[in-house]
C-alpha cells in the first residue's frame, strides 16, 4: 500500500497515484524475467550486472549461441493476466553489443 503525501486536490498527486500500479507492474515483470533467466539459462555464459527499474544488463560470452539468445528473448516475455481475464505481454527489446564497454551507449 502506498501513502501519498501530496495535496489531494493537486494534479501532481493525482498523476502520482495513477502511475503507481503501472510502475510497480513494470518493476515486477523485470524481476520475474530476471528469475526466469536465472532458472532457464544458468550456465550459458550470461552474467547479470544490473537489475534496473525496467531493464536488465548482462555481460556475456561472445560465443553465446543463437539458441541461448532466443531463449533469453523468450524468457523476457512475461505474460500478464488482468482481473477481467485478458492476457497480454509488454513488448521487450534486446540489444546485443560488441564486447567493448566503450561501444555501449
Amino acid at each position: 500500500r502506498r501513502q501519498l503525501l501530496g495535496r489531494a486536490w493537486d494534479e501532481a498527486t493525482t498523476r502520482e497515484a495513477l502511475a503507481t500500479l503501472p510502475q510497480a507492474t513494470i518493476s515486477m515483470v523485470t524481476c520475474i524475467a530476471m528469475l526466469r533467466i536465472w532458472d532457464e539459462l544458468d550456465g550459458h555464459g550470461l552474467e547479470l550486472l544490473q537489475n534496473g527499474y525496467d531493464s536488465l544488463l548482462f555481460q556475456h560470452n561472445p560465443e553465446l549461441s543463437d539458441d541461448a539468445r532466443r531463449a533469453l528473448t523468450k524468457a523476457l516475455a512475461v505474460p500478464i493476466l488482468l482481473d477481467n481475464g485478458r492476457r497480454f505481454e509488454i513488448g521487450v527489446s534486446v540489444r546485443w553489443d560488441r564486447p567493448n564497454w566503450r561501444a555501449c551507449k
